[in-house]
């Protein structure tokens, strides 16, 4: 991808476009793209070498996290898989929204490269452009001035999935592109790995909330942008009038004397 010819014609984008990579991509601990391969050698008793070469290749377009980038811009978080973020390197800011877009793009000429001429091409097309959205359709919630009026209407029994949109999401990938690849046809077993992938979620939620930083690689930012989290509506649901008063007044102020007393 790197050799392309409309990119080689600028050789400093080909630098650029190669350090952003590098940066944003092969760190962290991987288990989004590694879950692909794993998940395919489950479904199929003896995968080819073909089918675990397609599930490595979409396991690294799964680690390709570009709506990361941005929100950590939108989040003004401080670091992510144990680096400081992409927008706070060089001073980029704002800038890296564009990077964002460019990891996106590699995403989609990864795939149209090695899969292009597969029976199901579109329907891995397809997988990601959904999965890709459903993030950017949970942030016109989190990052809305009014959140916390439209949050208080919200039950955690109600919005289990869009709850965990932003992360579970990702994970929810890996068992559609593994079902994919092996061909499966077994609807029960996919909802089962569905169900899986979606449980993961609530788990990555947790711990970015309570986890600590060795082992996430990110500080959290939730609680002090007031995201539309399960910790916030569980808590509203069963807590006191007092406590909820309590709540509201230190939920989502960036003021850390505010809401660690």
């Amino acid at each position: 991808l790197l050799t392309e010819k409309e990119v080689q014609d600028v050789p400093w984008a080909l630098a650029w476009l190669k350090k952003v990579f590098l940066y944003n991509v092969p760190h962290g601990k991987q288990i989004r793209g590694l879950l692909v391969p794993l998940a395919v050698r489950g479904l199929e008793r003896c995968p080819t070498e073909k089918q675990i070469q397609q599930a490595y290749i979409l396991g690294w377009c799964v680690e390709i996290a570009c709506c990361l980038v941005a929100d950590d811009i939108m989040d003004k978080s401080d670091t992510r898989r144990g680096r400081p973020c992409w927008y706070k390197v060089d001073g980029l800011e704002s800038l890296a929204f564009n990077d964002s877009l460019l990891l996106e793009h590699i995403v989609y000429r990864i795939i149209n490269k090695y899969f292009k001429n597969t029976s199901f091409y579109s329907t891995i097309t397809e997988i990601f452009l959904e999965q890709r959205t459903k993030p950017y359709w949970a942030n016109v919630l989190t990052h809305r001035p009014e959140r916390i009026k439209i949050m208080m209407d919200i039950r955690w029994k109600n919005t289990r999935p869009s709850l965990s949109t932003r992360r579970a999401t990702i994970l929810f990938t890996f068992p559609l592109l593994a079902a994919t690849i092996a061909e499966l046809k077994d609807t029960v077993t996919l909802k089962h790995l569905e169900q899986f992938a979606l449980k993961l979620g609530y788990l990555g939620r947790f711990l970015g909330l309570f986890c600590l930083r060795k082992l996430t690689g990110k500080i959290g930012t939730d609680i002090q942008n007031g995201k539309c989290t399960w910790l916030f509506i569980c808590a509203k649901d069963n807590c006191s009038q007092e406590e909820l008063e309590l709540l509201l007044d230190n939920y989502g102020y960036e003021d850390k004397h505010k809401w660690i007393s």
